[in-house]
């Protein structure tokens, strides 16, 4: 069984049933994702009952949309605060001094938000999986036995978030401190 989201473009659209394709992104017909050969080749291993709990929304990034609570809050290197510093009057997808605290509140608008939602998502698919497995036993549980991440690309383009990215070794570490505290979040909150 699976249940997620089917729609980049609507957070709150989900599937539910027995997995097959469709439950990938609808625009131009149903699609797969990853989880439907991984679902299978998890069922021939596990063969056991699965549920797969897909939350999926295109776009999105580790350090502002999935940004995991105990990350904090979003704060620009140093290296892009100078860059900001020297131009006040905006450049380069820099915004003017006046209209940053606009991004601001923006951005802490936005920070943590699909993390919020994958973990309200997840806690509805948890509380509900007789609804999407009617042969689930109450009496016999559960056990969460695994996270699948298929994330980064919006990151490896963030120059404001990443300013040094492949240009030093270190360019990404942050990165691997958010993804620290996503899995260390996820674990404490399921």
């Amino acid at each position: 069984s699976s249940i997620g989201c089917a729609d980049t473009k609507v957070e709150t659209v989900e599937k539910a049933g027995k997995l097959t394709s469709g439950f990938g992104a609808e625009r131009g017909g149903p699609k797969i994702g990853p989880e439907f050969t991984f679902g299978i080749y998890m069922q021939k291993h596990v063969n056991e009952p699965i549920l797969i709990i897909k939350n999926a929304w295109g776009g999105k990034s580790l350090h502002t949309d999935f940004r995991p609570p105990s990350a904090g809050r979003y704060e620009l290197p140093k290296q892009t605060k100078k860059l900001w510093a020297k131009h006040p009057n905006g450049a380069h997808g820099i915004p003017k001094e006046a209209d940053r605290p606009k991004w601001r509140a923006e951005k802490d608008k936005q920070t943590g938000r699909y993390y919020r939602l994958m973990m309200a998502q997840t806690k509805k698919a948890l509380e509900t999986i007789k609804d999407v497995y009617p042969g689930y036993d109450p009496k016999q549980g559960y056990e969460l036995a695994g996270l699948v991440w298929f994330q980064g690309w919006n990151d490896m383009c963030a120059n404001e978030t990443y300013p040094d990215g492949d240009r030093n070794p270190d360019g990404y570490k942050s990165y691997t401190d958010l993804m620290a505290h996503f899995i260390r979040d996820v674990r404490k909150e399921l």
